[in-house]
This record gives structure tokens, C-alpha cells and sequence, in this order.
């Protein structure tokens, strides 16, 4: 098994933690099921991006949390500094 050493995939992981900020904007995970293998299913779709419409979530706040629960790992943003270099109006300036 493989461990995940290095400070990118740290920083990798930590975006993809944003699940507990979406269940506080929502109430709701972004993703459930009642077993691991139905969880993984489901993130290999969209995003339920109704579940942040139905919130009132703001459309700088969705823009973000698309960018860093892209599907494709490749189009996430890969550090913390191409997260913060986004100009997002919801991230304070770095």
C-alpha cells in the first residue's frame, strides 16, 4: 500500500474535505449511500448541485466548490496557491 507522503497530496486532500463545508451549507452530504461502494458510485456522477441551489448557497460559493470537487482530479485546482489565485470573491486575497 502506498502512502500519501507528500505536501501536494496533503494539500489534495484537504479540498477534497470540503464535504463537511458542503453539508454545513446544506444540511446534507453531497454525496450518501447506505454502503462505501454505493457512495463511490455516486461521485463518479455530477455533483448534486441542487442541494446548494435549494440551500441558497451564492453562486461565488458553488463556482468554488465545483472547481475543487471536480470529477476529474486533474481539474481540481492542485495546491493551496491555485486555489487562492482564483480571485474568488469568497476567499480572502493571499
Amino acid at each position: 500500500m502506498k502512502r500519501a507522503s507528500s505536501r501536494s497530496t496533503h494539500v489534495r486532500m484537504f479540498m477534497l474535505s470540503v464535504s463537511p463545508f458542503w453539508y454545513l451549507l446544506t444540511g446534507r452530504t453531497p454525496f450518501a449511500g447506505r454502503s462505501i461502494e454505493e457512495v463511490r458510485a455516486k461521485q463518479a456522477e455530477q455533483l448534486p448541485l441542487k442541494q446548494l441551489k435549494s440551500a441558497h448557497v451564492p453562486l461565488e460559493c458553488v463556482t468554488l466548490l465545483k472547481s475543487m470537487l471536480a470529477l476529474d482530479p486533474a481539474k481540481r485546482p492542485q495546491t493551496a496557491r491555485e486555489l487562492l489565485d482564483k480571485d474568488s470573491p469568497v476567499l480572502p486575497p493571499f
